[in-house]
């Protein structure tokens, strides 16, 4: 009757305990494992035993079962692991070419953002003087041409100088927008700011001066009429920019986006719109990338531009995301600190061939085996640590094994308990190398009396581990080589694109605008509009000219999602500090971004991709059908799903595929 207690937990069942966690997700498996122990355990009760050996036969079956479980899930990550590095070497190929077409959409908003900006209003305010025939209007306006003509000039030049373009030089505080207001017509503009120059950061201060400018050309473009009011204030730990016209406006499909006539990045026109990186809807990429929130539309008979920016961005993001973790490599631990209980305590319960335990030497070996297990829980954290714990309740535990009177051969101990100490030292030997070997000579010195022959056994596992450890180093070493020796082309390739866009502003806009200063200086206003049109016409040709050589297939990055959000017209926002992480990480990354974005597309969403310090985080709306893909795809790579409501957020721990 006994081989039938053992059945439950036969290699079959673990067999199938193991397929199921390679195959299937963490919890379908799980249950698989706690059904092979809770049948293990309803068959010894069938057959007579004890409760305490019905205990005993339960342990036994969970632990075996928490290792086939935990190998499965291993073998699953590691498969997951190669797949993603393959697809991430495959595209590579295809990064240089991205990175170069990344550098015109950043290119395109910056010009945008800036030197269009910069040529409307010359034109905006050159056409109204000439309108009027106003003297005094017409010196004003000159004298705003060359200002502007001037700034225009240098942000070309620093954008011709293969600077990084993505904002123009700067002094990071709320300064900046007093400036601007000073350049705008006074008589048509209240401006207040309560906010202190230096109570934001620098870059918010920069966002909320991108969208006090944005708006205050459209404005000036689509109600040439009306009155504005900016207003720059603090609310709730916020930083509140807001500009309000105060006349209906040429039409609703005027405004926005259009009014300069300059489209970036060759996208069709409803993507341009939606997601230009230029406009408003630029505007709202910024905003969103600060943590804060942009509403335009309009309010009586204007129209309104607010945005809500955290002064801080990114203040509050954690340093990881805890969602469990017992899909990861954690469980690994966390199934050995069950195993080492299980072949301890759970043998000491069950029927021996010596006399069974009495209830007192139960009591007192059995929480000394449970704590002799606990420090494989932080094997990876912490190996010699966790070594030297296990290693400090041995004494205890020879000690009651004795004294209880408890008749097991010196053996029988060390095949219960004492691997524990030889998987810690192979995490030793994995972390720290040939710098520990002190600690088995140690080991070899205190076990060589009760284990004879065996003592070799803690040099053997330790130099196992420094064997692993320095392969994984020298692998290490040669990816980041290789990651070093690819950075390199890649960055290669986008300098030669920004050159090449260089060259063309340099013999096109900046041209143009040396004329409208030059025009200004002499007090020729028609000049001066002339110009400024001619350089919005050439900007808009530049423009055209960068979008028509867009890849249709990006590599699977986080930035790449940035290009699909454009496609979908899901606008996706990025939190945290960017930085380069684990290439399977970001591949099934860029897959979990991709699946909220087919559920989102169309509904003007937004997908989030935070950088933690410790993995990454993907967060959006989802239905069922999408949690269930996006579960599978994390689940794979040792990550988490959490769901609240529509909204769900996908973390994917680092540690999970490295």
């Amino acid at each position: 009757m006994q081989g039938l207690v053992w059945w439950s937990a036969s290699p079959v069942a673990l067999a199938m305990v193991y397929f199921l966690a390679r195959h299937h997700t963490a919890g379908i498996a799980a249950a698989v494992a706690g059904a092979v122990a809770g049948a293990n355990a309803v068959v010894a009760g069938a057959v007579g035993w004890s409760g305490r050996e019905v205990v005993g036969a339960a342990l036994v079956a969970a632990g075996l079962a928490a290792v086939a479980w935990a190998l499965g899930r291993w073998r699953r990550r590691r498969l997951t692991s190669r797949t993603a590095a393959v697809i991430h070497w495959g595209a590579r190929s295809r990064f240089a070419r991205f990175a170069a077409r990344l550098e015109r959409h950043r290119l395109a908003a910056g010009l945008h953002d800036t030197s269009a900006h910069r040529f409307t209003a010359i034109a905006v305010g050159s056409t109204a003087a000439l309108r009027l025939a106003d003297p005094v209007m017409k010196a004003r306006a000159l004298g705003h041409a060359a200002a502007e003509g001037r700034a225009a000039a240098a942000e070309l030049a620093h954008l011709a100088g293969c600077d990084d373009p993505s904002e123009p030089a700067a002094t990071g505080d709320l300064s900046e927008i007093d400036a601007l207001m000073s350049t705008w017509p006074p008589h048509r503009i209240t401006y207040r700011r309560t906010a202190g120059a230096t109570e934001a950061s620098p870059q918010t201060a920069s966002v909320a001066f991108r969208v006090v400018r944005e708006s205050l050309t459209n404005a000036f473009k689509h109600a040439p009429a009306s009155s504005i009011d900016v207003r720059v204030e603090t609310k709730s730990g916020h930083l509140v920019a807001t500009v309000a016209d105060h006349a209906p406006a040429l039409g609703p499909g005027e405004r926005g986006d259009h009014g300069d006539g300059v489209r970036a990045h060759g996208e069709p026109e409803h993507t341009a719109q939606a997601r230009g990186g230029r406009g408003l809807a630029g505007l709202a990429g910024a905003v969103g990338e600060c943590g804060g929130s942009l509403t335009a539309g309009p309010t009586g008979a204007g129209w309104t531009v607010r945005a809500a920016l955290p002064l801080t961005p990114g203040a509050g993001l954690p340093a990881s995301i805890r969602l469990g973790g017992w899909r990861g490599r954690r469980a690994t631990d966390l199934a050995l600190v069950l195993l080492a209980v299980a072949l301890s305590a759970g043998v000491a319960l069950l029927p021996p061939e010596n006399p069974p335990l009495t209830p007192a030497q139960v009591v007192t070996l059995v929480p000394l085996f449970v704590l002799h297990a606990l420090p494989l829980a932080w094997r990876h954290r912490a190996p010699a640590v966790s070594l030297a714990a296990a290693v400090a309740v041995c004494p205890l535990l020879l000690a009651a094994w004795r004294i209880t009177g408890a008749f097991q051969p010196p053996g029988n101990l060390f095949l219960l308990c004492g691997w524990v100490e030889l998987v810690l030292l192979y995490a030793v030997g994995v972390r720290h190398r040939a710098r520990t070997w002190p600690l088995p000579l140690a080991l070899i010195a205190a076990s060589g009396v009760l284990l004879g022959a065996l003592a070799v056994l803690p040099a053997a596992a330790w130099a196992l581990g420094v064997v692993a450890g320095t392969g994984r180093e020298r692998r290490r070493r040669a990816a980041v080589e290789r990651d070093a020796r690819f950075a390199a082309q890649t960055r290669a390739a986008l300098l030669a694109e920004r050159e090449r866009i260089a060259a063309g502003l340099r013999s096109t806009v900046l041209r143009r605008a040396d004329e409208v200063v030059a025009a200004a200086d002499e007090g020729r206003l028609d000049a001066v509009l002339a110009a400024a049109r001619a350089g919005l016409t050439g900007l808009r040709e530049l423009l055209d000219g960068l979008g028509s050589q867009d890849d249709a297939d990006p590599p699977p990055t986080l930035e790449a999602l940035a290009v699909l959000g454009i496609r979908s017209i899901v606008f996706v926002r990025y939190e945290g500090d960017r930085r380069p992480v684990h290439p399977a990480v970001e591949v099934i990354a860029f897959f979990a971004g991709r699946e909220l974005m087919r559920h989102a597309a169309g509904q003007d969403a937004t997908v989030t991709v935070s950088y933690l310090r410790s993995g990454v985080m993907v967060s959006g709306t989802a239905d069922g059908a999408t949690r269930r893909r996006l579960l599978a795809l994390a689940d794979a790579a040792g990550g988490e799903v959490s769901a609240d409501g529509a909204a769900v957020r996908v973390w994917l721990p680092e540690a999970g595929l490295a």
